[in-house]
């Protein structure tokens, strides 16, 4: 599992696509888009909030996302489940 802090100043959606881009040694455009996945815009929405009791979990690209409202991601692997 992998764990990465969003900055203020970023969007999640980027760091989640690069960090499972190097995680599967592709380049971030060979990987499909994650809007196919999750709502991209409530996801960026509740990282802005900032409310660290919200937590989205959703599945994308064999992989097991799970995003807390304060801009905690972790990404695991499904066959690490």
């Amino acid at each position: 599992m992998v764990s990465i802090t969003i900055s203020d100043t970023d969007g999640c959606t980027v760091p989640i696509i690069l960090e499972i881009a190097k995680q599967e040694n592709l380049d971030y455009d060979e990987l499909p888009p994650l809007y196919n996945s999750i709502d991209t815009n409530a996801l960026e929405k509740l990282v802005e909030s900032g409310k660290d009791t919200v937590t989205i979990k959703f599945s994308y690209f064999d992989y097991h996302i799970k995003v807390h409202g304060g801009r905690e991601v972790e990404i695991q692997p499904e066959d690490e489940v």
